[in-house]
């Protein structure tokens, strides 16, 4: 499997946060947290962007033709400036050659967010040589180590709970490194420390 040089997600999620969206984006990789956090964090800075929930589509792309999604990404919108399309389980689109072509020249009135669980063997093949020129492309890699560590103390410290590194990585130890059990079990001890 070939290194992914792709931006992280995160630094798509932090423009996002500040209502600063591109037009097409393509979240990809192994770490299941960050996707369903980004997926969250696109729908809830957008949502003051749409008047009419018809310009707000989320499609399930087992069955649909990329050429269908493209379709429905060109069709203006119901009441809106924008309107905001998701695409969950972009990895089972047979075709995705016809997304070089729209990301070379994507709707203006349109954000259209691919969400693809796993990772991309070939990043210099089309259409992800195309999306990654045109910084559409972005990898939610899982975190090991320090990294898991920091980010552990971080939403503790978004809970208003001081978490030393010494018992973050006692925490990472007994729980294991999925991010959403971390988070419920770091959920629990805030409860219980309110009390």
């Amino acid at each position: 499997m070939a290194k992914s040089k792709a931006p992280s997600i995160l630094e798509a999620v932090a423009e996002i946060k500040k209502r600063k969206f591109k037009p097409v984006y393509y979240f990809f990789g192994e770490d299941s947290y960050n996707l369903s956090f980004t997926l969250h964090t696109l729908e809830e800075a957008f949502q003051p962007l749409l008047l009419s929930e018809f310009d707000k589509e989320t499609i399930y792309s087992e069955d649909r033709a990329i050429t269908d999604i493209l379709g429905l990404a060109t069709s203006f919108p119901f009441g809106s400036e924008k309107k905001l399309i998701i695409v969950k389980e972009a990895e089972k689109i047979k075709d995705k050659k016809p997304l070089k072509d729209y990301a070379s020249s994507p709707a203006e009135f349109t954000v259209i967010a691919f969400f693809h669980n796993g990772a991309i063997t070939n990043l210099s093949s089309e259409p992800f040589k195309t999306l990654d020129a045109n910084e559409f492309l972005f990898e939610a890699k899982e975190l090991k180590g320090k990294n898991l560590i920091d980010w552990l103390i971080s939403i503790a410290e978004e809970k208003e709970k001081k978490l030393s590194e010494e018992n973050a990585q006692m925490l990472v130890d007994i729980v294991g490194e999925n991010r959403n059990m971390l988070e419920d079990q770091l959920e629990k001890i805030c409860i219980f420390l309110n009390k």
